[in-house]
């Protein structure tokens, strides 16, 4: 008798999946095939999800000009050859290309991506103060993202300057974290302190993450 065994397998990175074949055999235990297959940690909340070519193109961007043909060849690896600002691509190709940029470069290039977003990407126009910024970063992302369920930012104002950010969207939570932080501090005139304080993490299996920000 033959079993097919498949057991699962997270790391920090990649989430992964691991086939083991056994043969039952007069009583005795065989394992004549042992492989792991590494997929996606990040994948949409939709599959139909769609994102555009020019979010793609920040995140290219924000890599040194000699690391950029580094992130062109990876997205490339996941099926987004040279993406075209105006052009939408399937969510999930451009998640499963930032699971491989977080497994090759670790979280703090993740978080470098994030805070250049209001750099690289349009922003809604009439922005004038730092809450505006913040309060608009859904905005944003819905104006980058198209077709089904797509999560966001969930921005609630408790105060002249203290702003509550529910983020269930799929992408990294450091990504995420700087995002938040490059906003708050692109259109601060003075500093800003950005807290998670929610009781639950995507990156620990949790459905959303929570941050405080406080613009000073």
């Amino acid at each position: 008798m033959i079993l097919l065994l498949v057991c699962k397998i997270q790391d920090a990175s990649l989430s992964s999946q691991c086939i083991i074949n056994i043969s039952l055999q007069e009583n005795k235990v065989f394992i004549f095939s042992f492989f792991v297959l590494f997929m996606p940690k990040y994948e949409p909340l939709d599959p139909d999800a769609e994102v555009l070519g020019s979010s793609i193109n920040s995140t290219i961007n924000s890599f040194p000009k000699k690391g950029r043909s580094a992130a062109k060849q990876i997205y490339a690896r996941h099926g987004i050859d040279n993406p075209t600002d105006d052009k939408w691509y399937p969510h999930r190709l451009n998640l499963a290309a930032m699971s491989t940029l977080y497994d090759k470069f670790g979280p703090s290039m993740l978080h470098k991506i994030g805070r250049d977003k209001p750099k690289n990407t349009a922003w809604p126009p009439d922005i004038e103060t730092a809450t505006d910024a913040v309060m608009s970063i859904n905005d944003a992302y819905q104006r980058n993202h198209r077709n089904g369920e797509v999560g966001g930012y969930h921005a609630e104002q408790l105060g002249q300057s203290r702003i509550k950010l529910v983020c269930d969207n799929p992408y990294p939570c450091p990504f995420d974290e700087g995002l938040i932080e490059g906003v708050a501090f692109e259109f601060a005139t003075g500093t800003a302190i950005i807290n998670e304080v929610g009781d639950e993490c995507r990156e620990e299996s949790g459905e959303r993450c929570t941050y405080e920000v406080n613009l000073y």
